[in-house]
């Protein structure tokens, strides 16, 4: 998929407002959400590491043997997760 600028290729077609209404008519898509895993810490119950989303402030689990990088986005709000691992935050291999 590539994204176009509509507005200049609708002036670009001006003259054709069949393909201009039908160019007004394609969906759209919405901004990207950015957020980070935030306040990881493991849980007592069954192996868990409980995240929260900064963007929603959500809670996120994650099982042992994942590692936390490999979490790209917020399964709650979509936001794509970004940022180094913090040193902080536990890797837990399997």
């Amino acid at each position: 998929m590539r994204l176009i600028d509509a507005d200049a290729l609708k002036e670009l077609l001006y003259y054709d407002k069949a393909t201009c209404a039908v160019i007004d008519d394609m969906p759209t898509i919405d901004p990207v959400k950015h957020g980070k895993l935030i306040a990881a810490e493991e849980t007592n119950s069954g192996g868990l590491i409980r995240m929260v989303c900064s963007e929603c402030g959500r809670v996120i689990y994650s099982t042992y043997g994942l590692r936390l990088a490999d979490i790209r986005f917020c399964t709650y709000c979509g936001a794509q997760l970004e940022g180094e691992e913090d040193e902080s935050r536990p890797h837990v291999s399997a």
